[in-house]
């Protein structure tokens, strides 16, 4: 019997907003596990940290798997796993174990948004409908981002930390009954299956490193020798794993997947423009605190407009890809949000909150508006057999893009930036990433 793509497309939203709530709820729980575990805010912060590291790390190393294998199957393994490894996590007895425990979470949680993007590229056939799944799948990304400390401050004020946790049993008990339901089981696999473990090794102590340096360079300091030492041991992984993929015929990354011009424009634009939306809800949580004087709750009701308008015009992005190519709603949708980012610049200590629900409601239909063309557009690109691998290749730059760019800023803050430049700087960024989206006029769907 032939499964509804919509059910399928609920399912996998589901299992999608756990996973990337369990992102943004745990940051709330910070200052109740240091009073619990007697530690700093230099060691509390690996709790994140190796969260980040263990996910960015393996959403490639999945997404070649659900090409090798089938993405139901690794999808329901690694998200059964997530969910009982969440619920372990909350009876951690000390930071070791916290640490230990989060980097599995980590590991596990990356399993899901390559596989899920995965089937819905495979199981929406038409194009038209496949674009507006593809733009509302990721609307939920985006919008747990808002959702999570919505739901995970209450949670945590009435039952402590532990609660961020144990709320994933319920929620994935159901995600993954619908997922055994709902999730086809007639995939397409190849018969060879050889995994180049070598190539992901290199690739892995790349991003490790890349990602360290990031997100730790501004507390250890950029000339540090840890710092300096991390580099080199990156490039070298570099080098090899150029070396190792170079005639390798099961290569990791297929270099031919370097070369196409259309994916490579997707990848470019959806790290600003994921990068610069995070690097602005960084700041604008410092702004609305230290300039605005908001409490922390005004605050994130204020995010509710952007995650509002990111749920309405995902839809519409996948609906305009009918009639336009995809460099059309990508370019109105920077337009918007480069307007959003950019009218706070110039209305920056009177704004009012009518303004900045505007403002931000403008920043959320621009997201909205590029993520169905930008998600249609890197699965369309490639060859049915590297679908997967192009999933993940989307989602691990969007993964890292907030690391890098709020590592950006915070470097300017340091330096005496003031907010007003630095929105001004995100600003900028994202209207100069009309340029590679022209590239996506020769995209095919």
């Amino acid at each position: 019997m032939k499964k509804s793509p919509w059910m399928i497309l609920i399912t996998l939203a589901l299992g999608t907003l756990l996973v990337g709530l369990d992102k943004t709820v745990v940051n709330l729980a910070v200052p109740r596990m240091i009073l619990d575990f007697h530690t700093t805010i230099s060691l509390i912060a690996w709790v994140s940290t190796v969260y980040l590291l263990a996910n960015s790390i393996f959403i490639p190393v999945f997404g070649k798997l659900s090409d090798l294998y089938g993405a139901r199957r690794v999808y329901i393994w690694g998200f059964s796993s997530f969910t009982v490894i969440s619920v372990i996590t909350g009876f951690s007895w000390n930071l070791g174990s916290m640490i230990f425990l989060r980097a599995i979470q980590g590991l596990l949680g990356a399993s899901v948004y390559p596989t899920a993007m995965a089937l819905i590229a495979e199981n929406f056939t038409d194009k038209e409908k496949r674009a507006e799944a593809l733009g509302l799948w990721t609307s939920i990304i985006a919008g747990s981002v808002v959702i999570g400390p919505l739901i995970g401050g209450p949670l945590i004020d009435t039952f402590s930390w532990p609660a961020a946790f144990f709320v994933n049993a319920p929620i994935g008990l159901l995600a993954l009954i619908m997922a055994l339901k709902y999730l086809p089981k007639n995939e397409h696999v190849p018969k060879s299956k050889s995994f180049d473990y070598k190539g992901a090794s290199a690739f892995s102590l790349v991003l490790v490193g890349v990602l360290l340096v990031l997100e730790r360079g501004v507390e250890w300091g950029w000339t540090s020798p840890a710092v300096i030492t991390i580099a080199i041991l990156s490039c070298i992984a570099f080098i090899s794993f150029v070396k190792l993929g170079r005639n390798n015929p099961h290569s990791f990354i297929s270099f031919s997947l370097l070369r196409n011009k259309v994916l490579l424009a997707v990848l470019l634009v959806s790290l600003v423009s994921y990068g610069t939306l995070f690097g602005f809800m960084y700041l604008f949580s410092l702004y609305a605190q230290n300039i605005l004087h908001l409490n922390a709750t005004k605050n994130g009701l204020l995010l509710l407009p952007l995650l509002i308008t990111v749920s309405l015009m995902s839809p519409i992005g996948g609906k305009m890809m009918k009639k336009y190519k995809p460099h059309i709603p990508v370019i109105i949708g920077l337009l918007l949000s480069t307007v959003g980012m950019g009218s706070i610049v110039v209305f920056y200590t009177s704004a009012s909150h009518t303004f900045l629900i505007i403002a931000l409601g403008l920043i959320g239909a621009g997201i909205g508006l590029t993520s169905a063309p930008l998600s249609t557009t890197a699965t369309t690109s490639v060859a049915h057999d590297s679908v997967g691998f192009a999933s993940s290749l989307l989602n691990l730059t969007r993964n890292i893009a907030g690391v890098f760019f709020i590592a950006i800023l915070t470097i300017l803050l340091t330096v005496h930036f003031s907010y007003n430049h630095l929105f001004l700087i995100c600003s900028i960024a994202t209207f100069c990433t009309l340029f590679p989206a022209l590239i996506l006029k020769r995209a095919t769907l």
